[in-house]
């Protein structure tokens, strides 16, 4: 509850409540990425070769986990992009795309993982 005077017999008055919650307070920790492969961020294949990315990860809290992959440029992804891993397959051009997974607890705590990929001839 606050008071505010003017000096002149004036006053104005306000409460406000304010609720704390648990979900993404100091309480809510994000997962934990344990492992993950490719092991070396940046990966070089062939062209058209057939990649499998996988992480191993737990939540501190026991939430669910959901996996959200990305890639840039071509999606390419040749298994359902829900999982803890994808495969993935790449062009037959040459370049160079990003593969990334970001696992979220559902309670506003989220972490990433990101390989950089050379597509090689």
């Amino acid at each position: 509850n606050v008071t505010v005077s003017d000096g002149k017999g004036g006053t104005v008055s306000h409460s406000w409540t304010i609720e704390v919650s648990e979900e993404i307070g100091l309480g809510n920790h994000p997962p934990i990425i344990e492992s993950f492969e490719p092991a070396l961020e940046t990966v070089e294949v062939e062209l058209g070769e057939l990649v499998e990315f996988s992480v191993t990860c737990y939540d501190h809290d026991g939430d669910e986990l959901e996996y959200i992959w990305e890639c840039t440029g071509l999606r390419r992804f040749v298994t359902p992009t829900s999982g803890a891993s994808v495969k993935w397959k790449a062009p037959y051009w040459e370049g160079q795309v990003t593969v990334k997974v970001t696992v979220s607890d559902g309670k506003g705590r989220a972490v990433s993982r990101r390989w950089t990929v050379d597509v090689r001839a």
